[in-house]
């Protein structure tokens, strides 16, 4: 147990690092998806549903070029599950742009913001932050998804984007959990006082379950195991701290706020409405709590 706060600090973000190797275990069986296609449909366009033809091969491999000012591209991608995968929670992870941010260009230019269309039906909003799309929570090898994708680079600046990568990976949804179990208990020991009972037990605990999870390579069944083992302990360790009628309440809802027209025509508006409202309602349907 450190002593100097010096030494917890350091232990946090060694803490952190481990954190991150854990995470490093969400995918597996990541492989690409073997085509897509492309097509630009022009400029000043609303949303609208998929084109039908004139589609052309697009190389993801190698980091493909796609954009410019107020060009709507699509993308299409047929994605067939590998028996491999049977059993596992498998998604697409799709990457439109390398970049977060349009590099040069000052402001809020957001990297790719897309509009996800699973097997004809608008699905989710892909981003920066975003680029999982779950296509299902328990495969049975073979199943077939095709995914379109509705993307535009920037209605204010003439910009493009290398797309960054188009894969189907099985999610491990132990892992997932795990994570923000421990990186909100970290975020938590980081802003409490020095001086802090509770950070001081936190970070016990904390450190405690992270050094269960075993990371040696090879044994997925005892890397799982360590998983939710360590998840138990944790949990159980949290339990033990006694909500505080002098601490408060707290209160957390879900929010996304949408600019009617700031730096976009409406018609851009209508399509951040649906990004934003599809990529609500599976997030609702996947913590309906």
């Amino acid at each position: 147990m450190p002593h100097f706060e010096a030494e917890r600090l350091i232990e946090l973000d060694q803490m952190q690092n481990r954190i991150d190797e854990i995470y490093g275990n969400l995918y597996a069986h990541r492989q690409a998806i073997p085509k897509v296609q492309s097509k630009t449909t022009g400029q000043g366009l609303g949303p609208a549903r998929p084109p039908k033809s004139g589609w052309k091969n697009f190389d993801v491999a190698n980091q493909q070029r796609w954009g410019g000012y107020d060009e709507t591209t699509w993308f299409r991608m047929e994605v067939s599950v590998p028996k491999a995968m049977r059993g596992g929670e498998v998604v697409a992870l799709i990457r439109p742009s390398l970049t977060s941010y349009v590099l040069g260009i000052e402001g809020l230019s957001k990297g790719a913001e897309g509009l996800v269309y699973l097997d004809g039906v608008p699905y989710q909003g892909l981003d920066f932050n975003r680029d999982e799309v779950l296509l299902t929570k328990k495969a049975k090898g073979g199943e077939k998804f095709e995914i379109h994708i509705e993307g535009v680079p920037s209605t204010r600046w003439d910009v493009y984007h290398h797309f960054g990568y188009a894969d189907i990976a099985v999610r491990n949804p132990l892992v997932w959990d795990f994570y923000w179990d421990c990186q909100v208990a970290l975020e938590v020991c980081r802003i409490q006082p020095e001086t802090s009972a509770i950070r001081g037990r936190l970070h016990s605990a904390l450190r405690d379950a992270i050094w269960e999870v075993d990371l040696n390579e090879g044994d997925a069944d005892a890397f799982n195991k360590s998983v939710g083992a360590a998840r138990r302990f944790l949990r159980e360790a949290l339990a033990e701290f006694h909500a505080d009628p002098a601490d408060g309440k707290l209160t957390l809802t879900g929010h996304a706020h949408i600019d009617t027209a700031w730096l976009w025509p409406l018609r851009e508006t209508q399509r951040k409405c649906s990004r934003t409202f599809s990529t609500v309602l599976r997030l609702m349907e996947r913590y309906p709590k």
